[in-house]
């Protein structure tokens, strides 16, 4: 018989904590994991050429994130001013469609490089962001003010949150999609200049969480040298974009507490390995 020691878990507890982890209550999720699937192959037909890394924030009408037919999409991001995009990031200029604004990693010399998340939630030096402004195009409003935010580092007060009825309000779906999974030595860096968590909170938190996502094609290939715990609740510290991994499998929650069931994590293993450099 197993000795009691006060305050302490007996052993049959310890291996049921795992599992009780693992059947823990579900989140709800934020859009239709079908048609997320749909937009993001389509947009990502048009990436750069040598399959870089970029991101892509896309704003449609709330209905055209349920749509499953690529044809039907084409209404809201045609074919030409995709291609204007992909020669845009052939170039490596930041490009602003209507529909869709895109960038990739803008690389400096003797000073850090800029990563492609952090140059679309940016502001300019008049508080406006690529993807505010594209937020801005397509809420239906023309008497509307352009949206500012007060600083880099506001936080998720910056934009006001959604609610029904708000008429100058971000009414899109936003589908925020970047080829590789936000870093942890510079996106989720909570130290470093480059923090995209705040201002990506920000945005997220001002669009309605039925129709909002972030997607990656994989799971940064440096961060596979973390453990996978450290890796999942680094990408949990980003509270409004709920995370969607897209491949060839389809798009998959990466909400999974069961960290070993966790579709997004694939690859990743349980134990640190060694660690390969920064990306730029």
């Amino acid at each position: 018989m197993e000795t009691m020691v006060p305050g302490q878990m007996p052993r049959a507890g310890l291996l049921l904590l795992p599992l009780l982890l693992c059947f823990g209550p579900e989140t709800t999720r934020s859009i239709n994991p079908d048609a997320l699937k749909v937009i993001v192959n389509y947009v990502d037909k048009f990436r750069p050429d040598k399959d870089g890394q970029y991101a892509a924030a896309v704003s449609l009408p709330q209905a055209a994130c349920n749509l499953l037919d690529e044809q039907q999409l084409r209404a809201y991001l045609n074919e030409t001013e995709l291609n204007e995009m992909k020669k845009k990031l052939n170039s490596k200029e930041l490009f602003e469609g209507q529909n869709i604004t895109a960038a990739r990693p803008k690389f400096q010399k003797n000073h850090p490089t800029l990563h492609s998340e952090f140059l679309l939630l940016s502001p300019d030096q008049n508080g406006i962001s690529p993807i505010s402004r594209l937020l801005d195009k397509t809420r239906g409003q023309r008497a509307c003010p352009e949206t500012h935010v007060p600083c880099k580092e506001c936080g998720n007060n910056c934009y006001k949150k959604w609610s029904p009825g708000q008429r100058c309000g971000w009414n899109s779906c936003l589908i925020f999609f970047t080829k590789n999974s936000p870093c942890l030595g510079t996106c989720l860096n909570a130290s470093g200049c480059f923090y995209i968590r705040d201002l990506m909170d920000g945005v997220f938190g001002a669009i309605n969480n039925n129709f909002r996502a972030l997607a990656f094609r994989q799971v940064y290939p440096p961060d596979k040298a973390q453990k996978r715990k450290a890796l999942w609740e680094a990408w949990q510290t980003i509270q409004n974009a709920p995370m969607y991994k897209c491949d060839n499998n389809g798009c998959a929650s990466c909400e999974e507490k069961c960290l070993s069931q966790n579709p997004c994590l694939e690859g990743v293993p349980e134990m640190g390995a060694v660690p390969q450099r920064a990306h730029g």
